[in-house]
């Protein structure tokens, strides 16, 4: 069933290709007989027409890509800024901002995992899945999860269209931990 399908749709294909070059062949024929000012205007409004809609075709396609940019960034600048925020809650060990206990950061983790998988780039979802996986170890002295947590927001950074980055190991850490030069 399926060859058969197969063969015909191959023989369909065939049968227009050859139409398209008889009736080519034709209208070749038909126009080399007609006297050359009268060629030189048909090939100009030709030209003139394949320039217009490619130009139309070329504008459309652009429009539609940025309405999908612009309608992504911002399901991306809200997803990306409750993990900043949650971040600062786990770093803030102070009076003023409530530490999250360990199910909220779970529930957190399940909840914004598939919106990473829809919204995130490459790059910020193979961050997110190795901060994902990374045990939050209080007494970690290397710094080890925050490094792997500054990687993110380099990443969140670029995909938000910050580019080429000059912020080195370590800059975006010193917002917010004072002593992070000596871990570097």
């Amino acid at each position: 069933m399926k060859k058969s399908l197969l063969l015909m749709g191959f023989l369909a294909i065939t049968l227009a290709a050859i139409a398209v070059l008889i009736v080519g062949n034709i209208l070749a024929q038909a126009f080399l007989k007609l006297a050359q000012p009268l060629q030189a205007s048909i090939i100009s409004g030709v030209a003139l027409i394949v320039v217009a809609v490619v130009t139309v075709l070329t504008n459309k396609s652009i429009q539609m890509k940025q309405l999908t940019d612009q309608s992504l960034r911002s399901q991306k600048v809200e997803l990306y800024n409750d993990v900043f925020k949650l971040y600062l809650r786990i770093l803030g060990k102070n009076d003023i901002v409530n530490n999250p206990t360990q199910k909220e950061i779970q529930e957190f983790f399940i909840n914004k995992t598939p919106l990473f998988l829809s919204y995130g780039s490459n790059e910020v979802v193979a961050k997110w899945g190795v901060l994902r996986v990374t045990p939050i170890d209080p007494d970690d002295k290397t710094y080890k999860t925050l490094f792997q947590l500054e990687e993110l927001m380099l990443a969140i950074r670029r995909d938000l269209g910050h580019g080429k980055s000059k912020i080195k190991k370590g800059d975006i850490l010193r917002l917010f931990v004072n002593d992070i030069d000596k871990y570097i």
